[in-house]
């Protein structure tokens, strides 16, 4: 049946044991099944049935007509689906969800039992003749589970790894190696950093400096993470290629204060140095350091950068956007909260 208006009702001559309320994932309305009626259809659903499932509750949930409790029992219902593409689903919603928990380490433990073992699984080698989507969510479920999920064990694993890639760059499949170094530095404390950003201060190859450069943006630590931004400020280092930098540890709530801090006191020097391109227009898009922001810290910043910025390239445009999206965030966080508070 097609609806075509607001509200409708439809026949039935019996009572379904399941329904599907987005008939092959191709639904415009948004839809909103009861707990029981989601883990009724879930088995009887296609791939792309689940995935819009899952989308839904991820908007349900930030406009606050789904329970964010309810949105995490429906990602914890397919985090083992069979599909990977249906994990990878799940795995949006739940760090979705994790950016409006009140206690990070309290929703790290949810993380760790829904994907926790499928990580484990997945492992640090790929196989042979996998699809591209399994390679995809090996790397989504090693990085939530040792980052969101603060997995010690699982993380302590990727140490030697890295280690060992930094004096060999053959010893790591192209494919994981970014996501392994990164959880090493995560993990590794200040000795992994040293290490990394001497490497690349060493390096020629431009594969290489690009893959240290993204690990670098996955650093929460204070201390390392002004050590990783010390280098947009220095000479000797290219800053079309450092200035990710600030974006990417931006994108951490845990980071995101010292980037903010760091881009504070040092902006004339940024000013001067950030190249004025397509890719990096000067200081225009320095609001986008804090578009992952959930709190009003993080707002009130991109208010006061502003200023500085003025009217340079769309800065005003991106301030915007992204002071809504900040503000979009925390009402999502204030609504959803105290449920989250019990799970």
């Amino acid at each position: 049946m097609l609806m075509r208006d607001g509200n409708m009702t439809m026949p039935l001559s019996g009572c379904p044991s399941w329904i599907a309320a987005g008939n092959g994932g191709h639904g415009y309305y948004r839809q909103h099944l009861s707990t029981a009626l989601s883990a009724a259809a879930a088995p009887n659903l296609t791939v792309l049935e689940k995935i819009t499932l899952l989308h839904d509750a991820r908007s349900l949930a930030q406009s606050g007509e789904m329970k964010a409790s309810e949105a995490l029992e429906m990602a914890r219902r397919f985090a083992s689906d069979r599909d990977p593409r249906v994990v990878s689903a799940s795995i949006s919603l739940t760090k979705r969800l994790a950016m409006w928990a009140p206690d990070r380490k309290a929703f790290a433990a949810n993380i760790r039992s829904m994907y926790g073992q499928a990580a484990r699984e997945a492992g640090w080698t790929p196989q042979a003749g996998e699809s591209d989507d399994t390679r995809t969510t090996r790397r989504e479920l090693l990085t939530l589970v040792t980052d969101l999920g603060d997995d010690a064990e699982l993380s302590a694993q990727a140490i030697p790894l890295a280690t060992t890639w930094l004096a060999d760059r053959t010893s790591l499949d192209p494919d994981l190696r970014d996501t392994i170094v990164g959880i090493a530095l995560r993990s590794g404390g200040e000795t992994m950093v040293r290490k990394t950003i001497e490497a690349l201060r060493q390096s020629k190859d431009a594969g290489d400096r690009l893959a240290l450069f993204q690990a670098l943006g996955e650093v929460r630590d204070a201390r390392a993470v002004r050590s990783a931004l010390a280098l947009t400020l220095d000479p000797g280092i290219p800053v079309a290629d450092s200035a990710g930098l600030l974006y990417a540890l931006g994108r951490d709530a845990r980071s995101r204060p010292t980037v903010m801090t760091f881009i504070d006191e040092h902006y004339a020097a940024l000013a001067k140095r950030l190249p004025n391109d397509i890719f990096w227009p000067s200081v225009s898009w320095l609001p986008l350091v804090a578009s992952e922001g959930c709190d009003s810290a993080s707002r009130t910043w991109v208010g006061q950068l502003a200023t500085k910025i003025g009217d340079a390239g769309d800065a005003k445009d991106r301030v915007k956007s992204v002071s809504e999206a900040i503000a979009a965030c925390e009402g999502a966080r204030t609504l959803q909260a105290a449920d989250l508070r019990k799970r």
